[in-house]
């Protein structure tokens, strides 16, 4: 058996896919699936390969073999719920392949998620990497969707040759020409985050969380001129922080929403007051249950996912738009405690 690459699923998978793929779209009835020989030349792989995955379904309740006739879906498996078609939609977060998922980007996935499913979608998650146009074309090939929605997906690329195959919907700060966009804006928010540096010198934490992304075109007037906290490669990163506080105190600083507790607790340390004498900003939300005290800003997750799952509705009615942009505002908030 070929060992998969990058961006690639198991021989075994594509073919259990497949036959998923069948069962799903059934509706409740029983479909003779190809005979195992036409599944091995049809994924160009080895018989022993396909007699393993359709063993393995059998024993999990999903085929059923009639000795000389053939195998069959088996209607009662509990995949198959309902005798109409429900919609099956794509969701990729990120990368798709990340090794964790903090808070912000599991508040998306756990808000799209929910908004898709209240609308009677169910959910596949996408989590092969590699963007080549193949290596996008093989996933949602054997992946099977109706349709599309990625959350954050900064790649350009992958989401126009998605489009090709299926309706996509990009939830995030960047619009991609072609695609159904719901976006996240700093524009109205300018304003109150300036007023609040009130024309302090900024500076900001070098973090590979913190890229020159829409924020930081927005407020490039006052973040390009910003001195950078050099990115701690080695070593302890609070460490790095400590020792830029001690030795050089801006007036304003912006974090990586995942270094904002680390970093509030270094201003409780060093007695420094995250209002007054430097204000700390963390580029998004941090979660709720952690110490922090300072700025962010927040998305509006659920008014994007709720709005972006009632497009997608409308477009398996057949009724959607074409694509078109929708905006939303984020919120700059100040946290006391």
């Amino acid at each position: 058996m070929r060992k998969p690459g990058n961006g690639e699923i198991s021989e075994v998978l594509k073919v259990r896919h497949f036959v998923m793929n069948i069962l799903y779209r059934s509706r409740g009835c029983s479909v003779m699936i190809p005979t195992i020989q036409a599944l091995a030349e049809q994924f160009g792989i080895a018989r022993s390969t396909v007699q393993l995955a359709l063993k393995d379904m059998s024993e999990q309740g999903y085929l059923i073999g009639r000795p000389g006739i053939g195998t069959f879906t088996n209607p009662r498996s509990s995949i198959v719920a309902d005798d109409r078609l429900i919609p099956l939609v794509g969701l990729k977060i990120n990368a798709g392949d990340l090794f964790y998922y903090g808070y912000h980007l599991m508040r998306l996935t756990s808000e799209l998620g929910l908004a898709l499913t209240e609308w009677n979608c169910n959910l596949r998650f996408l989590n092969q990497s590699g963007n080549k146009p193949e290596t996008v074309r093989r996933e949602l090939e054997h992946a099977y969707i109706d349709a599309l929605v990625a959350g954050f997906v900064n790649n350009p690329e992958y989401l126009r040759e998605a489009a090709e195959l299926v309706p996509v919907i990009n939830v995030n700060d960047v619009p991609v020409p072609g695609v159904h966009n719901f976006l996240f804006d700093y524009t109205a928010c300018r304003r109150k985050f300036l007023d609040y540096l009130g024309g302090r010198e900024c500076c900001i934490a070098e973090h590979s969380g913190v890229s020159e992304r829409q924020l930081y075109h927005v407020l490039h007037e006052v973040l390009s001129r910003c001195e950078r906290v050099p990115e701690v490669e080695q070593g302890d990163p609070r460490v790095a922080f400590r020792e830029f506080l001690l030795h050089r105190r801006p007036r304003a600083l912006v974090v990586y929403y995942q270094q904002a507790a680390m970093v509030t607790e270094l201003f409780d340390e060093l007695k420094i007051d995250p209002f007054e004498e430097c204000c700390l900003i963390a580029d998004k939300e941090p979660p709720p249950k952690v110490s922090f005290r300072g700025a962010f800003f927040r998305l509006p997750m659920r008014a994007a996912a709720e709005q972006a799952a009632e497009r997608m509705a409308a477009i398996f009615a057949g009724n959607s738009p074409a694509p078109r942009d929708v905006v939303f505002e984020t919120e700059f908030v100040i946290r006391e405690k």
